[in-house]
């Protein structure tokens, strides 16, 4: 091991940083999700904590810490912006909804559960035939 061994730069390697390399990225600068902030969107939302790894106290991308600390729905967003049934819980009152706008800046907006009891949502119900023709008899 070389005496590069943690200096500075939080690393836990036996190579030498470049000389340009002042500062490691990791879990720990992305603790706090901050809204349309891209750097925020880019990395982890939560900090990552040490790997699984004995022995080795540097930062392991898939670690044991990582697990329920993605950012949610993460992969389900790259191709979809929209909630379907088969990403919302199963007795929703959103799963025959299939348009509510997952987009980060309408999340607030999807919640998946009504507060009320019993309560009903008529929202995008399918038009049974008489509801189907609006115009005035």
């Amino acid at each position: 091991m070389s005496s590069t061994l943690g200096k500075d730069t939080g690393t836990v390697t036996q190579y030498k940083q470049p000389a340009f390399v002042s500062q490691r990225l990791t879990g720990a600068f992305c603790s706090q999700f901050e809204m349309n902030n891209l750097p925020s969107h880019k990395y982890e939302t939560l900090p990552i904590k040490q790997g699984h790894l004995p022995g080795y106290a540097g930062h392991v991308p898939g670690g044991v810490g990582t697990i329920a600390q993605r950012k949610a729905q993460a992969a389900f967003h790259t191709t979809n912006h929209m909630a379907t049934a088969s990403s919302l819980p199963k007795g929703s009152p959103q799963t025959d909804m299939a348009l509510v706008d997952l987009r980060p800046e309408q999340r607030s907006m999807a919640k998946v559960y009504m507060y009320a009891e019993d309560a009903k949502s008529e929202f995008l119900k399918f038009p049974t035939p008489k509801t189907f023709d609006h115009r005035r008899s």
